[in-house]
């Protein structure tokens, strides 16, 4: 009696498979074809890195200058030049946030953090030349206002030891120097932690965009 597959057809003798329908005939298991995977790689996500941040990067170096060029003209700011670690904060915070947009690099809090720190030291360097050009070109008035003020502090506290005391301390040349050096390290230590802390707070606003 001829075999007859289960879709009506008349099977070949012999036949392993219907030849309508491909249904095996011998019992054997119908081989499964699975569908290719496509597997979806990740959204790229921005790396986070310091692209070199240092005083061998160009342009790390042109924004760190620009950013603290503006900060010292808000120096000359009346009453403005009181917030100069403020403005020094804002210097490194502005530095990062321009670097990120011109490089379209992110940058780590680390990054920052260096990027800030080189914003200080241009803050610190420009404000130290425009005081020491500023203090030649009017040498001669602070002089003759200095010892104006000298003789009427004399007058005044001319029998008080103490002052005695700290005007000899002044008058060593030795001493001087000391406290001018002292008086530039502290606003240089002041002006490098302002900037880092604002480098900082930018590459992570930055990063948050």
């Amino acid at each position: 009696m001829p075999d007859y597959c289960t879709c009506g057809t008349q099977l070949v003798e012999g036949s392993r498979f219907c030849h309508k329908c491909g249904r095996p005939t011998s019992g054997e298991p119908e081989p499964v074809i699975e569908a290719p995977r496509v597997i979806l790689a990740p959204p790229a996500i921005p790396r986070v890195v310091d692209s070199g941040i240092s005083f061998s990067n160009p342009a790390a170096l042109r924004i760190a200058f620009a950013a603290a060029a503006l900060s010292i003209l808000l120096d000359f700011v009346p009453f403005a030049n009181l917030l100069f670690v403020l403005w020094s904060m804002g210097a490194g915070f502005m530095a990062v946030w321009m670097y990120c947009k011109q490089t379209g690099r992110p940058l780590s809090v680390i990054g920052g953090a260096k990027l800030g720190w080189i914003t200080g030291v241009f803050t610190f360097a420009i404000m130290t030349v425009l005081m020491t050009t500023n203090a030649l070109l009017s040498s001669s008035e602070l002089t003759e206002q200095y010892q104006k003020n000298l003789k009427q502090m004399n007058s005044t506290w001319a029998s008080d030891p103490n002052y005695q005391q700290v005007l000899r301390t002044l008058e060593n040349p030795a001493t001087f120097a000391t406290i001018i050096f002292l008086v530039l390290f502290v606003i240089f230590v002041l002006l490098s932690l302002a900037s880092v802390a604002g480098g900082a707070l930018g590459a992570r606003f930055s990063n948050k965009q």
